[in-house]
């Protein structure tokens, strides 16, 4: 089985020591993998039709020519052509966290309070009447769009009206929609977990860990800066109530948005409550929470990498 493993350049990064990482992984469970390196959309067509592959496995939900986004799946779609992952409409849902959020709260899902500032060529359209009658100091503000935590910084908490327009400023030159979200660190009872899965139907498989940073912070906050650095650790769940808490509410998750072969999503326990904070439907592959959430179940590195293909597969073969 040919696996073609494609990688959409942006910001002129080149992790491609991550890639092979996962070729030899592949190469150990049997599979013969190739790499490619796109940076736009024609490149990634012509990708897709110039290997000789079985199926795509692809680290971008979507690809960028200037500020316009194209959606990989959407375009694997199109040429029909079998990939790992999620559908491009599920991807496009679960990117978007207040849609995400509207959607499960449908289902009696608790997420944390929030609202969303949309901003278009310049001008807020959305959101000033809910800056001006905020009530839930403090917020933490990020992105509405962007997963890995991107865009978080520990500035992304503001404490009063002031700090919430100058954070709004200084995102709306990189970001359009903004969420503002109820900050959860301001309880003293936080814990955060991650759920990776891998598989789909009965055959999924849930995994999850408990999730803490190596230094002393004033206030508690995650990034994708603390994770790149090696400057979080993750802890197996050894309280079993907890254990099957924090499974029974990613499942539904899961469930609710019908993501496939693959995913995790992020879970926190505060004011004596699990709220769901968002949910990566396509995590970088190898990374760091998603390898220990399996090493917890008792999978290796190369073989979580083995299962998601062979999960993509099986689907594709029903």
């Amino acid at each position: 089985m040919k696996v073609l493993i494609i990688n959409c350049l942006r910001n002129g990064m080149l992790p491609r020591q991550k890639f092979s990482e996962m070729e030899e992984a592949l190469q150990l469970g049997g599979y013969t993998p190739q790499f490619t390196q796109v940076t736009t959309k024609d490149e990634l067509i012509s990708s897709i039709h110039a290997f000789d592959y079985d199926i795509i496995f692809c680290d971008a939900s979507y690809i960028f020519d200037g500020r316009k986004a194209y959606s990989t799946h959407g375009i694997f779609e199109e040429y029909k052509k079998l990939y790992v992952g999620s559908p491009s409409d599920v991807l496009d849902l679960v990117l978007a966290k207040s849609a995400l959020k509207a959607h499960l709260a449908k289902a009696k899902v608790l997420t944390p309070g929030y609202f969303v500032v949309r901003y278009r060529n310049g001008r807020m359209i959305q959101g000033r009447f809910e800056i001006n009658h905020a009530m839930s100091y403090p917020y933490l503000l990020k992105p509405d769009s962007e997963g890995n935590s991107r865009g978080i910084t520990p500035n992304s908490i503001v404490w009063s009206k002031n700090e919430l327009l100058t954070k709004l400023k200084d995102l709306e030159s990189s970001y359009e929609d903004i969420l503002c979200e109820e900050y959860l660190g301001k309880y003293p009872d936080i814990v955060e977990y991650t759920v990776a899965f891998i598989g789909n139907g009965n055959n999924r498989r849930s995994m999850p860990a408990q999730i803490d940073v190596k230094i002393e912070q004033k206030h508690h906050l995650i990034t994708n800066d603390l994770k790149d650095g090696h400057f979080t650790r993750a802890y197996k769940i050894n309280d079993d109530t907890r254990l099957e808490e924090v499974i029974n509410i990613a499942q539904t998750i899961f469930n609710l948005t019908e993501i496939r072969d693959y995913g995790r999503c992020d879970i926190i326990y505060a004011n004596k409550q699990l709220f769901f904070i968002e949910i990566n439907g396509q995590p970088m592959i190898p990374d760091k929470w998603f390898e220990a959430c399996a090493e917890f179940a008792g999978l290796r590195k190369n073989e979580y990498i083995n299962e998601i293909i062979k999960a993509a597969i099986s689907r594709n073969s029903n």
